[in-house]
């Protein structure tokens, strides 16, 4: 399972079983909260089996509160697909909130196991965060297309 993810790219076997040993396996139920909008990030999440919902509440354009029952889905990710980078690195409050569709089992990697690689093998950690920093760039790509798409079909220009 591990050729298919992105976090465990350029790692050989004996760096695979080393960053499995940082890491820790969940299960979630159907619907099951795995992390809400604003709450404090400090994992990344792997889909091992299952799938995962990311939404986010659509905010009042006049008040700006949350809007009940405003929902809207952003994306799925299924087995192999990483998510919750964007908190692990920034400290900043989660910016969604993921669900379990299905039955789904989960590995998770928390700052505090990276932390500890750090301290225990400094090489190893660069390379792991170098392959979160890909995959981040590569979100960031994709937004960006999507983006100028969008801006393109609403002829809309961005300053």
């Amino acid at each position: 399972m591990s050729d298919n993810i992105s976090l465990f790219s350029g790692l050989d076997e004996n760096e695979t079983k080393k960053l499995h040993s940082y890491m820790e396996s969940k299960r979630f139920k159907p619907l099951e909260a795995i992390f809400l909008e604003e709450m404090e990030g400090n994992a990344i999440y792997i889909v091992q089996e299952g799938c995962v919902k990311i939404s986010k509440i659509a905010d009042d354009e006049d008040s700006g509160e949350k809007v009940k029952d405003a929902e809207r889905v952003l994306t799925y990710f299924r087995e192999g697909d990483i998510f919750g980078e964007m908190s692990f690195i920034d400290d900043l409050p989660r910016s969604a909130s993921a669900y379990a569709v299905e039955d789904t089992l989960l590995y998770i990697f928390r700052r505090s196991s990276f932390d500890r690689m750090i301290e225990d093998d400094p090489k190893f950690a660069i390379k792991v965060l170098l392959n979160i920093s890909r995959i981040i760039s590569q979100r960031l790509r994709r937004t960006d297309e999507i983006l100028i798409y969008l801006a393109t079909q609403l002829d809309i220009y961005f300053t």
